[in-house]
């Protein structure tokens, strides 16, 4: 799941961190890991 939490609304993530099923770090992990596949 947390490697799909770029493609999410920003809504979505925040839900998911509220209720305990991601962390924060994971969130932005994947966004980091993102940037990096698309900005190399």
């Amino acid at each position: 799941m947390a490697d799909l939490l770029w493609q999410r609304t920003s809504t979505e993530p925040a839900s998911l961190v509220t209720n305990g099923k991601v962390s924060s770090r994971q969130v932005v992990d994947a966004h980091l890991d993102r940037i990096g596949e698309v900005n190399g």
